[in-house]
């Protein structure tokens, strides 16, 4: 967030997608090396230390998220696999099945309305004015 910063003019948009709830860490995210995910608040609190002001912020995949939390705590402990890629190509049908609440979640986003909670986080964001400096002498 700070390189953001360093490089965003006054007035820039950043608009970032991140990984959001710690609970959904899994052996993806082991595999890529993540380093951290983000509640809706410690997000905002990040951007708002470097200058940013949030126009908005909002969970993202959050109707799946009662599927990925038992991949990833009921499925994945398990198998007791360790780390790999999650980005294997799916089953056709089950592309199709899933791609519904997606649609439907796009849909509900670009309508304006936010989700509680979900498995990553939307943030757009705009860089502040810097304040004024003093007034010359």
């Amino acid at each position: 967030m700070a390189e953001l910063a360093r490089v965003a003019k006054p007035h820039a948009l950043l608009v970032i997608r991140v990984s959001a709830l710690d609970i959904l860490r899994s052996r993806h995210s082991q595999f890529a090396h993540e380093r951290q995910r983000f509640t809706r608040q410690r997000l905002l609190r990040l951007a708002a230390r470097h200058g940013f002001r949030a126009l908005r912020a909002t969970y993202a995949n959050s109707l799946l998220l009662p599927v990925a939390l038992a991949k990833f705590r009921l499925w994945e402990p398990l198998l007791r696999r360790p780390p790999a890629s999650g980005t294997a190509p799916v089953n056709p049908l089950l592309n199709s099945l899933l791609s519904v609440p997606l649609a439907f979640e796009a849909g509900w986003l670009a309508a304006g309305l936010d989700f509680p909670l979900g498995q990553s986080l939307i943030l757009i964001a705009e860089k502040a004015q810097p304040p004024a400096q003093g007034l010359p002498k």
